[in-house]
């Protein structure tokens, strides 16, 4: 494990920071993007279990980690894009069914770097 943020300031959890919707969309995307890059459904992909320092979104607490090959991929898939769209009180105004429609054209279209960090 390392520590996100600094010895003096950890990394708070999204959910608990103060964004305009302009600022949110920042973490928005990231998050949006972190569910590509990880090529498998979080299972708890929410606010919760989203860092937030330095401008960069730290996706945290993976025990429901599931690869595409699970049966379950889909619905846990759809279950994290319906709880990203718990980021409504920072003013991103969008449903769980709108978040799956951009994982799926996103995934379409060119891979992102893979930006995974392991201890």
């Amino acid at each position: 494990m390392r520590l996100i943020g600094t010895e003096d300031h950890v990394a708070p959890r999204l959910r608990g920071n103060a964004l305009s919707p302009a600022q949110a969309e920042c973490p928005w995307n990231q998050s949006v993007t972190g569910l590509l890059r990880l090529g498998s459904a979080h299972g708890d992909d929410r606010t919760h279990n989203l860092l937030w320092s330095e401008d960069t979104v730290t996706i945290i607490d993976f025990p429901q980690l599931a690869p595409r090959q699970n049966s379950d991929f889909q619905t846990l898939l759809a279950r994290d894009a319906q709880s990203l769209a718990s980021l409504r009180k920072h003013g991103i105004h969008t449903d769980g069914t709108q978040v799956l429609r951009d994982v799926h054209r996103r995934a379409l279209g060119p891979a992102p770097e893979p930006r995974v960090l392991l201890p």
